[in-house]
This record gives C-alpha cells, sequence and structure tokens, in this order.
C-alpha cells in the first residue's frame, strides 16, 4: 500500500526547479552540518547543532515542496487509507506517552515536535514524489550520496589536522557526529546509494563507482561492524535480488563493489587516528570479546533492563529522552537502546511501534514485486533503507536526525512507485 495514491503524469522535459532545490538541499545537508559543528567546536551547544543543522534543513526541503506546488490539504485527500490509519495512531500514542507518561513531559514534548517534522518531511516529500518531483527521486539519493562523499573528504582532512593534539578525545571526534560510530551512518548511506546504483543497467558507473567507495571508506575507517554488517547485507540482498532477473548485471554489480572496497580498504589504512578506529580494530574486538555481552559491548545488559522496563508499561511507554534517567545501563549517557524495536516500545509502547511498523511495513509489501524486479527506482529507495534498519537493530539509526532523513527519502520513493508491471520497464533503461 502506499503513502499517496500515485498520480501517473507524462514524463516532463525538464526538471522541476523545486525538485533539484530539494535535492540540493539533500546534497549540502551533511557538509553544512560539519562545517556547524567546526565553528561552535568546544562549545556546549557543539554537540547538539549538527541536529539542528539537519532539522533546518528538513524544514527548508518542506516549504520548498508547499512553494513547488504541493497542496498540504489536498495532499491529505490523497493518502491512503493504511497511512491515515498508522499516522493518527502514532499521533496519539505519541503523544500520550509524551505528554502524559513521561516522567518530563517538556524535555519529550520538544522531542515530539521533531518527530513531528520528521513524519511532515515524509508526507511532503513522498506527495511530491508521486507528482512533480517524479523525475528527480533518482537525484535525491545521488544527492545524498554526495554528500556523503564530500564530508568523507572533510573528516579526512579534519583528522589529519588534529594529529598532533596528543589528549584529542578520538571516541567523540565532532564533526557533525556525537560518537565515531555515527560515520557508520554516514558511510553506510552512500555504500548503500552506491551500491543501489550500480545495478541500473545504464547509469552513469563513475559516481556509483565513486559513492561506494567513499561509504566503504568510512564503513572501514570509523571500525564500526555494525554499519560494515549492514552494508554486506545489502550487498548480499542486491546480489540475490538481480541471480533472479539478469546474470550479466549481477556480475558486474558484484566486481564493481568488490572493486570499491578493494580501493576502499587501503585508503581507509593511510591514517588511522586512534587505535579504536580502522579495519584491524573492527576485526580484533570480536576476537578479543570472551563472552556474547562483551562482543556486543554491554548491549546484552541494555536491551535486557529496557526489555523489563517495557514490560512494567507495555502500552503507554516512557517518552522521548527518558532512556538515560530510566536504565541503569545507560549509566546516563546512551540515549537509546540500539535497537529500535525496543526504542520505539520504550518511547511509545506498544501502539507507536505497532503504526511505525504499519506504515513502513504497507509499503514494503505493496511494492515488494517492483523491488524484486530490479527496477532501478526501487532499488535505489529500497537500499538505504535496508541498510539503516538493519544497522538500527544493533545502533541508534533511527534515533538521530540524518539517517531517519535517509530512511525517510527511500520509504518516499518506494510510496511514489507505480505498479510493478510500469516500474519493471524502468529496469532496462
Amino acid at each position: 500500500m502506499e503513502l499517496v495514491k500515485g498520480k501517473p503524469e507524462q514524463a516532463q522535459a525538464k526538471l522541476p526547479p523545486s525538485g533539484m532545490i530539494a535535492a540540493g538541499l539533500l546534497m549540502a545537508m551533511l557538509p553544512c552540518a560539519a562545517i556547524m559543528s567546526l565553528a561552535l567546536h568546544g562549545s556546549v551547544l557543539a554537540s547538539a547543532i549538527a541536529s539542528l543543522t539537519f532539522t533546518c534543513f528538513e524544514l527548508a526541503i518542506i516549504v520548498t515542496s508547499v512553494f513547488g506546488g504541493l497542496s498540504i490539504m489536498e495532499g491529505l485527500k490523497e493518502l491512503h487509507p493504511t497511512s491515515k490509519i498508522a499516522g493518527l495512531m502514532w499521533l496519539a500514542a505519541a503523544g500520550y506517552a509524551n505528554l502524559v507518561a513521561s516522567a518530563a513531559p517538556a524535555s519529550s514534548a520538544l522531542l515530539m515536535v521533531i518527530s513531528l517534522i520528521h513524519m511532515l518531511f515524509l508526507f511532503c516529500v513522498s506527495s511530491m514524489m508521486a507528482s512533480r518531483w517524479r523525475d528527480v527521486r533518482i537525484a535525491f539519493v545521488q544527492a545524498l550520496g554526495i554528500g556523503v562523499s564530500v564530508y568523507a573528504v572533510m573528516a579526512f582532512a579534519y583528522a589529519l589536522s588534529l594529529r598532533d593534539i596528543v589528549d584529542y578525545d578520538w571516541t567523540y571526534f565532532e564533526l557533525a557526529t556525537t560518537n565515531v560510530r555515527h560515520l557508520g551512518y554516514y558511510g553506510l548511506t552512500a555504500a548503500t546509494i552506491g551500491m543501489a546504483l550500480q545495478v541500473k543497467a545504464r547509469s552513469n558507473r563513475a559516481t556509483a563507482f565513486t559513492l561506494t567507495t567513499a561509504g566503504y571508506f568510512l564503513l572501514l575507517w570509523s571500525g564500526g561492524r555494525a554499519s560494515f554488517g549492514a552494508a554486506v547485507l545489502v550487498f548480499i540482498l542486491l546480489w540475490a535480488i538481480l541471480t533472479s532477473n539478469n546474470r550479466t548485471r549481477r556480475r558486474t554489480f558484484m566486481a564493481q563493489t568488490i572493486g570499491a572496497v578493494f580501493v576502499a580498504a587501503p585508503l581507509s589504512m593511510i591514517y588511522v587516528p586512534s587505535p579504536s578506529w580502522g579495519l584491524m580494530n573492527m576485526f580484533g574486538r570480536s576476537y578479543a570479546a570472551q563472552d556474547a555481552n562483551q562482543l556486543s559491548n554491554g548491549r546484552f545488559n541494555i536491551w535486557h533492563q529496557t526489555w523489563e522496563a517495557v514490560l512494567q508499561h507495555p502500552w503507554s511507554g516512557y517518552g522521548q529522552g527518558q532512556f538515560r534517567s530510566t536504565i541503569p545501563a545507560a549509566l546516563n549517557t546512551y540515549a537509546q537502546p540500539h535497537n529500535a524495536i525496543l526504542q520505539f516500545l520504550f518511547e511509545w509502547g506498544v501502539f507507536g511501534l505497532t503504526a511505525i511498523a504499519l506504515l513502513g511495513g504497507a509499503v514494503l509489501l505493496r511494492h515488494r514485486r517492483t523491488i524484486q524486479a530490479a527496477g532501478p527506482v526501487a532499488l535505489a529507495g529500497f537500499a538505504p533503507v535496508a541498510g539503516l534498519c538493519a544497522m538500527a537493530m544493533l545502533d541508534g539509526a533511527l534515533h538521530y536526525p540524518y539517517p531517519i532523513i535517509v530512511v525517510v527519502v527511500g520509504f518516499a520513493i518506494l510510496a511514489s512507485l507505480e505498479s510493478p508491471e510500469r516500474d519493471q520497464t524502468a529496469a532496462l533503461n
């Protein structure tokens, strides 16, 4: 089922200016957040400035969609019934959890406003992609990948500039991050988008290879196991999809992806800033772990305590922003349980989790045949969604603004697809 009932239109000879502006904003979003965090380096606002920057870009794209011809009232009428039910269910569940059940309703309400912006962003982008922005859907994911590639150069240059600071805390690496593992969100975005673009028969191979290389460079350089594992999973999924479609494209896809990894791996070892970074650390930590909890960096303990807390308030949840102060294993540091299912259950209760599952699951079920047919537009939306959602089972990928924005764009693309039969023809172009 779709978020919006698509209205097929004739292909436009000229790309819509508002769509290109929105794609440009997506491309500039991450580099601008990095620049802002550098400008406020050392300030108490440094850790929050990146999130604020991402939210401002979301709002800018929402405004662009309105000026580009979006009618909010008309869009609401065109919402698919499943989306209406899921949206109302989430609004009720999140509203009760944040405003009534929360121990700190003021802070929870503020975080709910940000979640509402994410939902409005989903509505606006999916509505426009079903109409005026149909011809720039691929440009949206390309823009995200290019933005990450620019960021990768910035991050490496910034790390080199810090190499003489002996006491620098490389765990945080405050370049649009609050933890080095957040580089995995960015790398996974570029890697999955690059791999999806490689599947397209006549796509720009150089661009796809560059995005894949930049993405795997960040994954290997930062040493994140969950992000790298999610990228490998997406590679396997795309390879399996191609197995039943086109063996020639499958071989080309495999060769290009493996080639990108072989380029990215030595690049990631040119300068490894800290023993907690890098390819060797990624596998070394796994080998040195003495038990499952150590292997998971304490996640099993956090998950157990989160589940126990959920059982105490399964229907209402605790509200957003209450994890640190509620779960002892969070050590008053972790903002989420490193598992999206437990995160949504803790914050919004059973009804909130059900609403999110209904909203996303219905879109995937509706277009599963189009995805399986290896349509280029479908895979461009599916790959980053699959990667980040897989990573969210072991990390906070659906807690922070940037990966949420990427997932929203991916779902908006999937929701804008036409019938499987019509979209299958696009795979041949």
